[in-house]
């Protein structure tokens, strides 16, 4: 008998009108904008798929960027690592892995 519970609890919710920033270099500049995303969040690192992104600079996999969104107010994920395009075009962010 199941009982359909997962062995991973997550947490999804969308988020909407997103920006991506650098802050490598002051003032922070916006890398790429969404209209629309997911965050998804578990015992695993936070993830961000962004999709329909407009790219307006070059994002690179080792430089920090902070992304926030108009809804849900005040979301805010800092320190977000670029992974890369999906195969869907979507842009996926993970949070780096907690240091043990």
């Amino acid at each position: 008998m199941s009982s359909g519970a997962t062995a991973t609890p997550e947490l999804v919710f969308k988020i909407t009108k997103a920006t991506v920033h650098t802050e490598l270099t002051p003032p922070p500049v916006e890398v790429a904008t969404a209209d629309a995303g997911i965050v998804t969040e578990n015992f695993g690192p936070t993830q961000i798929t962004l999709q329909n992104a407009h790219v307006k600079g070059t994002l690179h996999t080792a430089t920090p960027y902070d992304i926030k969104a108009a809804t849900p107010r005040n979301f805010d994920a800092k320190n977000m690592q670029y992974i890369g395009k999906l195969d869907n075009g979507a842009l996926l962010f993970r949070a780096p892995m907690p240091k043990v």
